[in-house]
């Protein structure tokens, strides 16, 4: 099949979603479709000649209110055109900006439409725009139950959406070392107990609570460090804002010298298996952070809110593991409770997390659970 991947920033170093976007076209790319992409910001995968695309194009699926008629008509007929040249049979995008005129471009071209929804708005509506949108899709897939009740209820056809959870590698789960948990409390000769946060830093992804919890736990723990693999997000309004507060908490809180910014990793794997505890501080509706099936996959113990779609993945005996949205203190005494637990706990955990990507976030059955679901044979 030929295959139009809709992009709106192009980059491995912006989100999961991106990414898994990546690792899903490289799969179609080695079943021998052909997978074009199309962005709407610079990133490295828009770099020319770049596997795993036949094609990659610069054009803009902004709605109508973030650009002119003039413009919006110009991409539709761009992105039509496109279509026609390499006889597009399926367009699959996570861009939920572009569904307006994606409806468009599908009775001009006579081609499948397909959306695999990551993420949520963060209003209840998405307008009517959107909406009149949505219901012109032939197929669709959420990452978890909590995001597909969002856009049923916001005019996608229920009986086209389909669960679809993102997936991550677990082929060698059976070989992980021993527990990184069990580290006593004040024993300063010990291995330091590593807290980490990795994602974007903007202010909804709560990395500010996991510094006030970090500041209470330092007190009790000597031997302690939290590191923050990510970058500050330039492209929201508050970012540089956002920044400053958080180095300045940083130095108000005396942390300066156990808080490092080690910068955007790939891969992320090797990193996480040296860290003691993964904290998810998100204060959105995070829909399915992927950094927590990886780090549930690499054996590390994980702390995250109660939002969104983690409910989903943390559930039964994991729920445990979740704290309310915004509450550093909650926080604070799970990632005490972590470090003052006996090894024997820790590695039970540890085996309760990845037994759960095992059974349920496999990458291989996601990528092809995701293929049915979309209309790719």
């Amino acid at each position: 099949m030929n295959i139009l991947i809709i992009e709106d920033i192009a980059s491995s170093s912006f989100g999961g979603a991106e990414r898994s976007m990546r690792a899903f076209s490289e799969r179609l790319a080695m079943q021998d479709h052909k997978v074009h992409l199309v962005y709407d910001r610079f990133g490295d995968y828009a770099v020319e000649d770049s596997a795993p695309y036949a094609s990659i194009s610069k054009i803009s699926t902004l709605p109508l209110r973030a650009q002119s008629v003039h413009n919006w008509g110009k991409s539709v007929w761009q992105l039509s055109g496109l279509c026609r040249l390499h006889n597009i049979d399926l367009i699959l995008t996570h861009v939920v900006h572009s569904v307006s005129m994606l409806r468009i471009v599908r009775a001009l071209s006579r081609v499948q439409i397909a959306i695999y929804f990551k993420w949520v708005c963060g209003t209840k509506s998405v307008g009517r725009q959107a909406t009149w949108g949505l219901k012109g899709f032939d197929g669709g897939a959420a990452v978890s139950k909590f995001v597909a009740d969002y856009w049923i209820r916001n005019g996608f056809p229920a009986e086209k959406m389909q669960i679809v959870p993102e997936g991550v590698e677990c082929e060698s789960l059976g070989e992980k070392g021993q527990s990184p948990g069990g580290t006593d409390l004040g024993r300063e000769n010990e291995k330091p107990l590593n807290v980490c946060f990795a994602g974007r830093i903007v202010k909804e992804k709560g990395l500010h609570v996991l510094l006030d919890s970090f500041a209470v736990v330092s007190k009790s723990v000597g031997n302690i460090n939290c590191l923050i693999a990510g970058a500050f997000d330039s492209s929201t309004s508050d970012a540089s804002s956002y920044r400053t507060y958080v180095m300045r908490k940083i130095e108000e809180l005396g942390l300066t010298e156990r808080v490092s910014f080690v910068g955007y990793i790939d891969p992320l794997a090797p990193f996480l298996r040296n860290m003691d505890v993964v904290v998810i501080p998100s204060l959105c509706q995070d829909a399915q952070p992927l950094v927590l099936m990886q780090s549930m996959a690499e054996g590390v113990p994980v702390l995250a809110s109660r939002v969104g779609g983690i409910p989903e993945v943390l559930a039964g005996r994991l729920e445990e593991q979740m704290f309310e949205p915004g509450d550093a203190i909650e926080l604070s005494e799970k990632i005490l409770a972590i470090a003052k637990a006996p090894t024997e706990q820790i590695a039970s955990l540890k085996q309760r997390l990845r037994s759960r990507v095992v059974e349920n976030y496999n990458l291989e059955v996601s990528h092809r659970r995701l293929s049915a679901a979309v209309g790719i044979r």
